[in-house]
């Protein structure tokens, strides 16, 4: 009979980890665009949508890890 080693992971665990992985990537990735497309908004613009440019560069400058 075979033993299994206390480092065993079943492969579902190992594609689920994989695609949690993936999914925290995406955020980021999202994260990090809009945060560059609002730091390249005009005044006009943050105007219109409610915002100064301190709650932009505040915004704009957190990193993609960062909600």
């Amino acid at each position: 009979m075979a033993r299994m080693s206390p480092s065993y992971t079943s492969p579902t665990l190992h594609l689920g980890s994989i695609a949690t992985f993936a999914d925290v990537v995406k955020t980021w990735r999202r994260r990090s665009r809009e945060r560059h497309e609002l730091g390249n908004l005009g005044a006009r613009t943050l105007h219109d949508i409610g915002l100064n440019a301190g709650q932009v560069a505040f915004e704009a400058n957190k990193p993609f890890w960062r909600a």
